[in-house]
């Protein structure tokens, strides 16, 4: 009922997002991670969201599938950083208008960092909104490798985009993590 279709293309996030958008027959895109999952009343949320004066985008609070002081730190700062600095990443479930998406160009086709990009495109064209329904992502990467390893990894890459590094470096950097 939700019109879900597989489609298949080369590797690269911005790259594949880019192609689903196009394939979209909606106005409105949702972009998920393959370990996010969305909450109960996600579309009428969405639909609401977008639907107010000076939105350009939103995306939902950061929760992950897995409890821990840190964890539950991670979820805080992430969530806090979504409200007040209006810049949430892509695993907590960005969606905006298909038409202003294809206005910004879509996704820029980089190794790393696309989401933030993206984002900060977004944020040029209105307010992005920090839905109050959580959408819950698995806490794999951070069992794996530590709660405070990965986020200062992530800190580090954002950092270091900022100062101008290459994705391309900054994607290997991550890939050897």
């Amino acid at each position: 009922s939700m019109g879900v279709r597989v489609i298949h293309s080369p590797r690269g996030r911005g790259r594949q997002m880019n192609l689903g958008a196009r394939e979209a027959s909606g106005d409105v895109l949702l972009f998920l991670h393959a370990d996010t999952r969305l909450p109960e009343g996600f579309a009428p949320c969405i639909r609401g969201i977008l639907s107010r004066p000076g939105i350009s985008a939103g995306a939902f609070l950061f929760h992950l599938d897995a409890r821990s002081p840190g964890l539950s730190l991670i979820q805080k700062i992430a969530n806090w950083r979504s409200r007040v600095f209006q810049f949430p990443y892509g695993d907590q479930g960005i969606f905006l208008k298909k038409g202003l998406f294809e206005e910004l160009g879509g996704y820029p086709e980089m190794p790393i960092m696309e989401d933030y990009e993206l984002i900060r495109r977004l944020k040029k064209r209105g307010r992005i909104y920090t839905a109050p329904l959580p959408a819950l992502t698995s806490a794999r990467r951070w069992e794996e490798l530590g709660v405070w390893r990965t986020t200062i990894l992530n800190q580090i890459i954002v950092l270091a985009y900022y100062l101008g590094i290459s994705p391309r470096t900054l994607a290997r950097w991550y890939r050897r993590s």
